[in-house]
């Protein structure tokens, strides 16, 4: 595993560029002041409670006062599999919105575009929070290649919703998430938002053609509690208020096999 944080930052979408309807929600310009395209995560402690390792930090990026409070929670279940209850809580001064709220991990995995997903949620096609009129909840499978939308600009895309399980064939062996419990403040979500891709979201938004993604030997992974919804703002309203993604304490209870 090359890298495991918590993150709140998406490749901007042509909608979250647009500047009509942002001064009061925020953008992708609004997120990147707020530094959360530069997101690190800081260690602070690491002890037990119970039968719980508990590790806490503080992420953030450099020169903001946005920050997200961490706290990891990791108990065995067996030698092959761990729980883990991930607690974010944002600090400072935010914009009215953020572009999501869970945690990312990138794996080492040469030709990660081939590798299958198997996924209990919503499919088979992309989903978001205001855009999954077409999606079914049922069993999918697709690779992580397949589960790309190929758009003319690259920005986010590939989410599917409600993710209540999920298997990863990956060179090393499967990896299993199973969502046991996922909640962003007051709201009880179905799963986990999942994204899968064989480059970065920094890639990502850094291309101005597809044909300038390539592959860089990891498979980001994304299991998120919310993620900010889509709008029309390059042609229409921004994003609807129940849509909108806020700043707000999120908590993903995620069962790992491997």
């Amino acid at each position: 595993m090359r890298l495991a944080r918590v993150d709140a930052w998406r490749a901007p979408t042509d909608n979250d560029r647009a500047r009509a309807w942002t001064a009061e929600l925020g953008d992708g310009d609004a997120w990147e002041r707020a530094g959360l395209t530069r997101l690190h995560e800081r260690l602070d402690t690491v002890g037990r409670d119970g039968d719980a390792l508990v590790v806490t930090g503080r992420t953030a990026g450099a020169a903001t006062d946005c920050a997200l409070r961490v706290r990891y929670e990791w108990r065995a279940v067996d030698d092959r599999t761990v729980d883990l209850t991930l607690r974010i809580a944002p600090e400072g001064r935010w914009p009215g919105s953020v572009a999501r709220l869970g945690w990312l991990l990138a794996l080492e995995q040469p030709g990660a575009g081939d590798v299958v997903v198997d996924w209990t949620g919503l499919g088979p096609h992309e989903s978001y929070a205001d855009s999954a009129r077409a999606a079914l909840p049922g069993r999918w499978r697709h690779t992580v290649d397949a589960l790309g939308t190929r758009y003319t600009h690259p920005q986010e895309n590939g989410a599917r919703r409600g993710v209540t399980h999920t298997r990863l064939d990956l060179a090393a062996g499967p990896l299993t998430v199973t969502a046991l419990d996922v909640r962003h403040g007051t709201h009880a979500a179905p799963g986990v938002e999942l994204t899968a891709r064989p480059w970065s979201d920094t890639a990502l938004a850094a291309a101005g053609h597809p044909h300038e993604l390539a592959p860089d030997g990891l498979l980001w992974l994304h299991l998120d509690a919310a993620q900010h919804g889509l709008g029309s703002a390059a042609c229409g309203p921004g994003v609807l208020p129940d849509a909108v993604l806020h700043p707000a304490t999120a908590t993903l209870h995620l069962r790992l096999h491997a």
